[in-house]
């Protein structure tokens, strides 16, 4: 059996291309699933009981909770492969924000997208203009 058509991250950096992590659209849905992952650490961690909560109030965690699961392995997964492509951190920069990015997952992809990719998103969107 031939290996030389295997993706070890299934095809991630064509849905996450050079492009996509470069534009507008992307870094707004980066926000929205940093802020749905940031906002599901009350009900994870047990200090909202969503179980035992009035039925107004399982309402408002609702889309919280089903876009954050898939908010959660978006940023992961385009947090990746931007470190991947397109980090221009330095060396020990970068050994480090893999580790934020393995260890802490979906909440290092968190810290990682306002301290390193946001910033580099700026630096672009100003040297296009």
């Amino acid at each position: 059996m031939p290996l030389n058509g295997i993706d070890p991250f299934g095809g991630l950096d064509k849905l996450f291309s050079a492009d996509h992590l470069r534009s507008r659209t992307f870094a707004r849905l980066f926000f929205v699933s940093a802020l749905l992952c940031l906002a599901m650490i009350p009900p994870l961690t047990g200090l909202v009981d969503i179980e035992h909560s009035p039925t107004w109030q399982r309402l408002l965690w609702s889309p919280v909770v089903l876009g954050g699961a898939p908010g959660a392995l978006f940023i992961w997964s385009g947090m990746l492969v931007f470190w991947m492509r397109l980090d221009r951190s330095d060396r020990w920069t970068k050994r480090g924000c893999f580790l934020v990015l393995l260890i802490g997952f979906w909440y290092g992809a968190c810290l990682y997208y306002f301290f390193v990719y946001l910033p580099q998103w700026t630096q672009w969107r100003r040297s296009e203009a």
